[in-house]
């Protein structure tokens, strides 16, 4: 009996040091060399994703894989350019139709302001315009204080904004040379990987990896898809001259971690309401719920129980990440949370 206790609190101790290490290993991971490593790790899981279909070009047609790559990026790129064309033509229309009601919606927002104003006036026993020439005023004085400080802004940013595009035209380089090279080796990591002392677990764990990601990406794309069609549906029944943009921020905001469509469609329902506009603001609702549980109801689908997550322990770890490293730190958190569940699962079974 003594022995099972000791041998049980063994286990436990055990769990509980790699629970830690992997802690501190995932807190200096994302903290110190991520930001370094990224575009390897990017160009790494572009080639991940990109190498089944070069290798099946290979296998069949007898096509090099440098060649195929050449093919399966231009493939990709003239369909995603199309796709893209069609998408930036509405929005260009869309914000031009704004650029050119500008003037209107300047004069419409005066108006409101002075309506609000003449109230104000009336409610302090004010003299007519007194409310508004103060405003004026202010908001004058606001621009001349203002108007220094973006000058002395657009100045001091200016050099940081030239190295910005320098590390960007460097980091692309570096993306492109590396997936290439990746592409290459892809077969020859494979071996070494076996060859190595934990090629059982680099093997489960990269196959946990490719799953994962390829659900994520394939759930994410088609909900984003669905959410936006809803949004822009609902938007252009509700009268709104903006829909395709609108819409597309929408589908965008909806997928990204702790935000969602009510970011955009409850605001909007509530402006309709405050205008007494009850039908506009059903519809907005209505497209509201409709993006909810189109997420709701499509995630789980698509998904199952890959993932092998709850949702309140990946809520939690996009959480943690969000306070530990910002916006990156919501990815950063989940996919933490993944990887800590993988190991843990396996250390369990080793042990």
């Amino acid at each position: 009996m003594n022995i099972h206790m000791e041998s049980e609190d063994k286990r436990k101790l055990k769990l509980i040091a790699v629970t830690i290490g992997m802690l501190m290993g995932f807190y200096f991971f994302f903290g110190y060399i991520f930001p370094i490593i990224w575009p390897l790790v990017l160009s790494f899981v572009l080639a991940a994703v990109c190498y089944p279909a070069v290798n099946g070009m290979y296998r069949f047609f007898k096509i090099n894989k440098m060649v195929g790559t050449l093919i399966l990026l231009a493939l990709l790129t003239v369909g995603a350019g199309w796709l893209l064309g069609l998408f930036i033509g509405k929005l260009t229309d869309q914000i031009g139709l704004f650029a050119a009601n500008l003037p209107m919606y300047q004069k419409s927002a005066e108006k409101m302001l002075g309506g609000v104003c003449t109230n104000l006036d009336s409610f302090l026993h004010l003299s007519k315009g007194c409310a508004y020439e103060y405003l004026n005023g202010g908001i004058n004085d606001i621009l001349k204080r203002v108007q220094p400080k973006i000058m002395q802004f657009l100045l001091g940013t200016s050099l940081p904004m030239v190295r910005s595009f320098m590390d960007v035209i460097v980091i692309g380089a570096t993306v492109l040379v590396a997936f290439f090279l990746f592409i290459k080796g892809m077969e020859e990591m494979k071996e070494k990987a076996g060859k190595s002392l934990f090629h059982k677990e680099l093997r489960y764990l990269g196959n946990r990896a490719a799953v994962v990601c390829r659900a994520y990406l394939k759930a994410q794309l088609i909900i984003i898809a669905v959410v936006a069609v809803c949004a822009i549906a609902g938007l252009t029944l509700a009268g709104n001259h903006y829909a395709w943009l609108a819409g597309s921020m929408i589908g965008i905001l909806d997928a990204l971690p702790l935000l969602g469509s009510g970011m955009i469609l409850i605001p909007m329902t509530l402006l309709a309401l405050a205008k007494k506009e009850f039908l506009r603001g059903a519809i907005l609702f209505t497209t509201f719920m409709a993006t909810y549980f189109a997420r709701e109801y499509l995630e789980p689908k698509l998904m199952g129980e890959k993932m092998g997550v709850s949702p309140l322990t990946t809520l939690m770890g996009i959480f943690i990440g969000y306070r530990l490293f910002g916006f990156f730190g919501m990815f950063a958190g989940a996919l933490a949370v993944i990887v800590y569940t993988d190991i843990i699962k396996l250390v369990k079974d080793a042990l």
